[in-house]
């Protein structure tokens, strides 16, 4: 027992003398714009690290925050406010991560490699991405320009002239989206076709649209107000914003109202509450926004991730949903609906059933008339008007299938029954008339061959006949009788997959169902095996 007591005392004098390195909350900075786009970035990354139980600060990337470490701005060594922050908060040492936002600028790349040299990963997002970061954090930019074409189609489905306006490596991005989804359909004639209007002159104002993007400079801030008016001036169909600056300016909504008479649809970008409030007075058409609360909420939980499971554990990229708002105009364009309607050709079933009907008909009389022929009578009349009054009632399905609604939704249930059931009715029917009467003579050869007596006479007679088109007349009548009263076919018009722009059905289909039509026309199936039984009996004699 004392030499227990000697060894735990032991023990606890050396853990005494054990350093123990206290544990702190990982610590993550936020180096971003200072507009109202940034708001709920922050609001996301505030919340997110909370939830983390992280420390985070927030940096805007602005000259009053280079005061508060008493940092001069020096625009030819700076280039961008954000390299100056980024490399204070490296230098004080407590930083473990950052969230970047001004990674569109050439010097972006060495501050990048100066936080990574330092062990400090960094995730980026809002732009084109350059230099050793872990993972960019947002939307791609060639979906936006994608969904931007889509919202222009939904609200000027006729199609036109258009110009977009862009700046920088981002909006070029959508751009290229944005042309591609819009244009995409200019080679077919049943599509509408937009085209960039063709009497502006880009260089002129030493930017450009998609066509001449290549090497085009942004529209200056001090011309966006005349231009702006120029390209309205032009009576064109739309005007694309690919980036939210030129909306800020303080001539813009004056320059829209002017010219509001114009009947332009005005796109812009994102959906904050200065967007939103142009949308709500009618300022633009239509917003593609960014889901910038959840960026803001992602970069702690990356960031986090990185610590506790190593750099390896990102993804390249975390892409975020889009936002579309629009205004719905009170007229909406004309509903065009695919009906699948038969047309003009329900005519060629009519047609098909009366060749068959007058050609039953010539032949039931020809039968009837030379009924005491020699040949006739050999045949027997009444097995061959059997065959095509069985011909001609089976003949009779293709007036219910050649039916057509003309698009009406809504038929009585009586009709709707009616023009289902008498399908297989008629079919069934008119099968179990005619195969009956082939059968019973393609038997009775058969038994004339099998028999042992030379040169006997053989008659079929009527009663021949009836005997296997009553048993499966019989059988198809109890089958037909239980599907109409149990689980009768019936015609119903339902809406296909699919909507257009505004979530209106655009195409329906009509047709018969029945919820277990399989359990009906299996037994009715089985009829026709009658005629399998009455080829092997040919074939049987013929092998004889």
């Amino acid at each position: 027992m004392k030499i227990l007591l000697l060894i735990y005392s032991s023990l606890l004098v050396l853990l005494a003398f054990i350093p123990i390195t206290p544990t702190r909350a990982y610590r993550y900075a936020l180096v971003t714009g200072w507009s109202d786009f940034f708001e709920p970035i922050k609001r996301g990354f505030n919340d997110s690290c909370a939830k983390l139980g992280a420390e985070c600060e927030i940096w805007d990337a602005h000259p009053d925050s280079l005061v508060k470490f008493n940092h001069t701005w020096e625009p030819a060594v700076d280039r961008t406010w954000c390299i100056p922050i980024m490399r204070h908060l490296i230098e004080r040492g407590d930083i473990d991560g950052f969230a970047v936002k001004c990674n569109t600028k050439p010097d972006f790349p060495p501050i990048l490699q100066e936080a990574n040299d330092a062990g400090i990963p960094t995730v980026v997002f809002a732009g084109p991405h350059i230099g050793p970061y872990a993972s960019y954090i947002g939307t791609n930019n060639d979906d936006v320009g994608r969904a931007m074409a889509r919202l222009l189609k939904q609200l000027r489905p006729e199609g036109g002239t258009y110009a977009a306006v862009y700046n920088g490596p981002s909006s070029e991005e959508r751009a290229l989206g944005f042309i591609d989804e819009l244009e995409q359909d200019n080679n077919r004639d049943d599509k509408a076709h937009w085209v960039e209007e063709p009497s502006l002159n880009y260089s002129a104002y030493g930017w450009g649209t998609i066509t001449d993007y290549k090497g085009a400079t942004a529209l200056g801030w001090d011309s966006v107000d005349w231009v702006i008016e120029d390209i309205l001036e032009t009576n064109l169909t739309a005007l694309v914003f690919m980036y939210q600056t030129p909306t800020r300016h303080d001539n813009f909504t004056q320059v829209i109202q002017r010219n509001r008479w114009r009947n332009t649809s005005i796109i812009s970008m994102d959906g904050n509450g200065n967007e939103m409030d142009f949308l709500a007075r009618g300022i633009v058409d239509g917003l593609i926004g960014q889901a910038t609360y959840d960026t803001g909420v992602l970069m702690p939980e990356v960031l986090q991730k990185i610590m506790e499971e190593g750099p390896e554990s990102a993804q390249p990229q975390y892409i975020t949903n889009l936002l579309n708002h629009n205004l719905v105009p009170a007229a909406l364009p004309d509903l065009e609906v695919d009906q699948s309607l038969l047309g003009d050709l329900r005519y060629i079933g009519f047609t098909c059933f009366g060749i068959v009907a007058l050609t039953a008909c010539i032949c039931m009389a020809w039968t009837l008339t030379h009924r005491d022929a020699t040949v006739v009578k050999a045949s027997q009349p009444f097995f061959l008007t059997m065959t095509a009054g069985g011909v001609l009632v089976m003949a009779a399905s293709l007036i219910p299938l050649s039916y057509d609604d003309q698009g009406q939704s809504e038929i009585s249930e009586t009709k709707a029954v009616g023009i289902c059931m008498s399908i297989p009715w008629l079919a069934f029917c008119g099968f179990s008339i005619t195969f009956s009467a082939l059968f019973a003579k393609t038997w009775r050869v058969n038994q004339f061959f099998n028999s042992n007596a030379a040169y006997s006479r053989i008659k079929i007679t009527e009663k021949d006949v009836l005997k296997p088109f009553a048993a499966l007349f019989t059988l198809n009548v109890i089958i037909l009788v239980c599907w109409t009263v149990l689980d009768p076919l019936t015609y119903d018009r339902k809406f296909a997959p699919g909507t257009d722009l505004w979530n209106r059905d655009i195409a329906s289909n009509g047709a018969c169902s029945s919820e277990h039509t399989a359990a009906y026309l299996v037994p009715l199936g089985i009829g026709k095996f009658s005629s399998l039984f009455k080829w092997l009996l040919e074939w049987s004699m013929r092998a004889e």
